[in-house]
């Protein structure tokens, strides 16, 4: 791991907001990190501190094991945000038939279909090896199996692109400003730019997992990201928050002209006072959350120890196992439809393939993912007719915040 100043006004004089442990799971073994997360006295900007090295962000990647790995597809909330997002992008141009779009972490290439619908000439950039052949052999897109630091940059104006999107990307960059500039450069002279982000100004999630994780190492509230923007030669024409997905930012800038460095930018009075105080809430939110999820989950160890499969072997059960006292419980293993972990071990616990847990016969099965706990309760709820308990932890559609 590396120390670094903020990635957005280079001051050294921060405020730590918050500090947690993680497991990162890949296919070479789980290692834990400190996540610590600070607020920069300067201009209010939230970034980790240390954060992961170049290093550990290419084996990270290269290794990562996704929780919707393989054929599988995105849940059906993220589905649905998907679509929300290329509407509301295309809502904002007239005529876009054989105009070029360029998808920075486009995963499997889901919202590329549906600009490619649209008429738009998409292509993608995917550092991930295994989702990016996917993309290329199942949806015939053209996608790079690379970072966007190693995409060329075209020559000629009409070699380049008309429109960027960054969907929950940026926030996994560890310094913004570079990509930033290069996106400029890569983008036409009247070229747009799409970027959706977690808003820190704006967090209201209900997980036990705290959204200030390795993989985020710079959280934007709106007014940081307009910053950025100036520093990298954009201008935000619109902002906006979908339904039922308020913790997002949703934006489009306009590049306004070439910048090869770093430009000025005005700082936002009050920026550091505000999101320090909103901090301070959601680690207090943060804890309530985790002590409604123990409440909901105690009858599986008092009076008794219940025998227990933990529905997810990725991130959202290493939260249960280190914030919860779910642990308490008797968990006899993990299941997962991701069919590279079956018969690993991970935290220690053998992985199942979803169809073994009726044989097993656990007393309870508790489904750890929360934007696809839905379909999975729907692939398993069959297990009631053999007396196993299948608990959802999480009501998104009742708070009416589903991301």
């Amino acid at each position: 791991m590396e120390v670094t100043f903020c990635p957005l006004c280079n001051k050294n004089s921060f405020d730590i907001a918050q500090i947690e442990n993680q497991s990162i799971i890949t296919r070479v073994g789980t290692k834990k990190y400190p996540v610590v997360t600070v607020i920069c006295k300067n201009c209010g900007h939230v970034f980790s501190n240390p954060r992961l090295d170049q290093q550990e962000i290419e084996e990270y990647y290269i290794n990562y094991y996704r929780e919707d790995f393989g054929d599988a597809k995105p849940s059906s909330a993220m589905l649905h945000l998907y679509n929300l997002d290329v509407k509301w992008v295309n809502s904002h141009f007239k005529n876009v038939r054989g105009k070029k779009l360029l998808e920075i972490g486009c995963y499997m290439g889901y919202m590329l279909l549906e600009f490619k619908k649209y008429g738009w000439d998409v292509y993608g950039v995917e550092p991930t090896t295994t989702v990016a052949t996917i993309a290329r052999e199942k949806y015939g897109l053209p996608v790079e199996n690379c970072f966007f630091e190693e995409f060329d940059i075209p020559e000629h104006e009409e070699n380049k692109f008309d429109l960027i999107v960054m969907g929950a990307v940026l926030e996994h960059i560890p310094d913004p400003l570079p990509i930033l500039l290069r996106i400029n450069q890569v983008l036409k002279s009247d070229g747009y730019l799409f970027i959706r982000v977690p808003n820190v100004a704006n967090l209201i999630l209900d997980s036990v997992g705290s959204i200030f994780t390795n993989e985020h190492p710079n959280m934007f509230s709106p007014d940081a990201l307009r910053m950025f923007y100036q520093k990298a030669g954009f201008k935000e024409i619109h902002e906006i928050t979908h339904e039922k997905w308020p913790r997002h930012i949703i934006s489009l800038a306009h590049k306004v002209t070439n910048a090869l460095e770093g430009l000025e930018f005005e700082l936002v009075p009050g920026l550091y006072s505000e999101i320090k105080d909103h901090l301070n809430w959601y680690n207090n939110y943060l804890q309530k959350q985790r002590n409604s999820i123990n409440a909901k989950l105690e009858h599986l160890w008092y009076p008794r120890k219940k025998s227990v499969i933990l529905y997810g072997a990725g991130k959202h059960s290493e939260f249960l196992l280190e914030h919860t006292s779910l642990s308490k419980a008797n968990i006899i293993g993990l299941s997962d439809s991701n069919h590279d972990k079956w018969n690993k071990d991970l935290f220690n616990l053998k992985v199942f393939p979803p169809e073994e847990i009726s044989r097993i016969q656990p007393d309870a099965v508790v489904i750890a993912s929360r934007a696809f706990q839905d379909d999975i309760f729907e692939s398993i709820k069959y297990l009631k007719g053999y007396n196993i308990e299948i608990i959802k932890l999480y009501d998104p559609e009742s708070t009416g915040i589903m991301g």
